[in-house]
């Protein structure tokens, strides 16, 4: 493929600290414990062309609520998007 493998956090390592403070692990000095997720693959391309063979396709709109960021809910929307 010529498209480059999406990252699954959008700002690498920011946004996992970000993610380990919403659920108490940075207060608890471990914010290592999602440091892996900075470097982790999505399962998704960069700029992939629409798969326009299937026809009509479906939005889709996710919030991520107040408190939240747009890469937590990566794999699920993943998963809804190929079903």
């Amino acid at each position: 493929s010529t498209h480059k493998d999406a990252p699954y956090m959008t700002d690498g390592r920011a946004t996992s600290d970000g993610m380990a403070g919403l659920v108490g692990f940075r207060q608890l000095g471990l914010s290592f414990l999602l440091a892996h997720l900075a470097e982790a693959k999505s399962g998704c391309l960069e700029d992939a062309p629409v798969a326009r063979e299937t026809g009509a396709l479906p939005l889709l709109v996710y919030s991520h609520g107040f408190g939240g960021n747009m890469d937590m809910a990566t794999y699920f929307l993943r998963a809804i998007a190929s079903t």
